[in-house]
């Protein structure tokens, strides 16, 4: 009796679209061709999963069909929010997909503003939350920064 054929892990990469052309990511060239690399070195296969709220359903569906997925997306930066994408990550996961990070962790968490929160305990740090929209952290985050030292 033979054993089915299994075939390689499959990770996909979810990605922000790119809303000019939605079969374009953003950040995508950069970081995926040394993570489809990783993948294929330890026996994996990845692929790119492009999103954005209007991608969801699709994505949602590539995501079902994949065994593990890795998550690049900002929806702050597109000024959409998580409302779409949390529920649609958290359905994935559900089913079995293993995810790099559930929303419910993250928000259980609380990581950033843990930061926030606990910054005075920890010395004196430059520690700052930026959590509306994308227009409030480019408005606000250059006066943030300390200027660089001189050479």
């Amino acid at each position: 009796m033979s054993s089915p054929i299994k075939s390689k892990p499959l990770v996909a990469i979810l990605e922000e679209s790119d809303r000019e052309d939605p079969g374009l990511s953003r950040k995508g060239r950069r970081c995926r061709g040394s993570l489809v690399q990783a993948a294929r070195r330890r026996g994996a296969d990845a692929d790119a999963v492009m999103y954005d709220d209007s991608l969801a359903e699709a994505a949602e569906k590539q995501l079902a069909a994949s065994d593990a997925v890795l998550v690049f997306v900002n929806p702050v930066h597109s000024g959409s929010g998580r409302s779409v994408l949390n529920p649609m990550r958290a359905r994935v996961a559900a089913a079995g997909t293993l995810a790099s990070a559930h929303p419910a962790v993250i928000a259980k968490m609380g990581t950033k503003p843990m930061l926030v929160d606990t910054r005075s305990k920890a010395g004196p740090r430059a520690t700052h939350s930026y959590t509306t929209t994308w227009s409030a952290f480019t408005g606000s985050f250059p006066r943030a920064c300390p200027p660089p030292p001189a050479c």
